[in-house]
């Protein structure tokens, strides 16, 4: 009996992913470049596997992959030193905004 091989693509409106063959009929799904959460929090890819039999069998796949997001943004302020004034004797909470 022979394995029957299949070519697999991916089919995206980003250009994020791709497939990668790692052996036959095995796939890894990668990404092209940096992933930004707040650009794309989510990418929607189809995975389309085609044999090369005659008559061609295909199936499609959706993934849906869920960025998760990281502090990859410091926190940035404007001023080096802030100065503010509370009056005293105020009842907590005292809530000053820079």
């Amino acid at each position: 009996m022979c394995a029957v091989r299949a070519g697999c693509v991916v089919q995206s409106e980003v250009n994020e992913l791709r497939l990668v063959s790692n052996y036959v009929n095995e796939y890894s799904l990668v990404t092209s470049g940096v992933t930004d959460r707040e650009l794309s929090p989510v990418l929607r890819v189809h995975v389309v596997c085609r044999d090369a039999g005659q008559p061609v069998l295909e199936t499609v796949h959706p993934v849906v992959i869920i960025i998760d997001d990281v502090n990859d943004n410091a926190p940035r302020f404007t001023q080096s030193v802030y100065n503010v004034s509370v009056i005293e004797n105020q009842r907590a909470p005292v809530v000053c905004t820079i």
